[in-house]
This record gives C-alpha cells, sequence and structure tokens, in this order.
C-alpha cells in the first residue's frame, strides 16, 4: 500500500514537473511571437539612424525605446527640413 501511494505521489510530481515544462516552452513561444513586430520597428529604427550618445542626449535613454525615438527625431527634422526648403522656394501669390 505504501508504495502504490508513493508511486502515486511520484505521478504527481512528475506531471506537475511536465506541466511546469509545458507551460514554459508556450509562454516562450507566444513571448517571441508577440515580439517579432517589436524587433522589426528597432531594427528599422537601427537603419535610419544608429548612434548610442544622440540617443542618449536627445531621448534620455539608451535601450531600444530610445532606439526608436531617436529615428522617430532624426525622421520628423529631416522632414522639416524638406518642407521648409519647398516653402522657402514656392511662389507666393
Amino acid at each position: 500500500m505504501l508504495a502504490l501511494s508513493m508511486m502515486i505521489a511520484g505521478l504527481d510530481i512528475y506531471s506537475a514537473m511536465l506541466a511546469w515544462l509545458g507551460f514554459s516552452v508556450a509562454s516562450t513561444a507566444v513571448i517571441g511571437f508577440l515580439m517579432r513586430p517589436m524587433n522589426n520597428a528597432i531594427a528599422a529604427a537601427k537603419k535610419v539612424y544608429d548612434n548610442p550618445l544622440a540617443r542618449w542626449i536627445y531621448t534620455g535613454r539608451n535601450d531600444e525605446a530610445g532606439q526608436v525615438l531617436l529615428a522617430l527625431k532624426k525622421l520628423e527634422s529631416s522632414t522639416g527640413g524638406i518642407v521648409g526648403r519647398i516653402a522657402a522656394y514656392a511662389p507666393y501669390d
């Protein structure tokens, strides 16, 4: 009887460990799936502008969010420059 109860208790530990392992694998897959768009945005931001010192100066951050913010600031300033140059040469009516 004691051996049977130990075997049942052992199965409970193994099933709990198996459940924990399955949950760990599933959660890792879900996190990877959800982070794929963010990783793509970070890679695109690095193509726009990748300067750690400028990232720290202009955003106050030295992480991936700072990288994306720096790229947005760079694109915003270059867009403003283009609009300014077009406005400077536009004929006034």
